[in-house]
């Protein structure tokens, strides 16, 4: 998760006060997946 949000600061798509917001929503994302966040997430994971 800290590459992912290194990314979001380094190419300053969401200003740093508001990472965290960001984090926790793909937190979420990964959990109703069920993939550990360290694992891509496919199409078929989605459908």
């Amino acid at each position: 998760m800290e590459d992912f949000k290194n990314y979001l600061l380094n190419k300053r798509i969401v200003p740093e006060h508001k990472l965290v917001h960001y984090e926790a929503w793909v937190k979420q994302f990964y959990r109703y997946c069920k993939k550990d966040p360290d694992n891509k997430v496919s199409d078929g994971d989605i459908d």
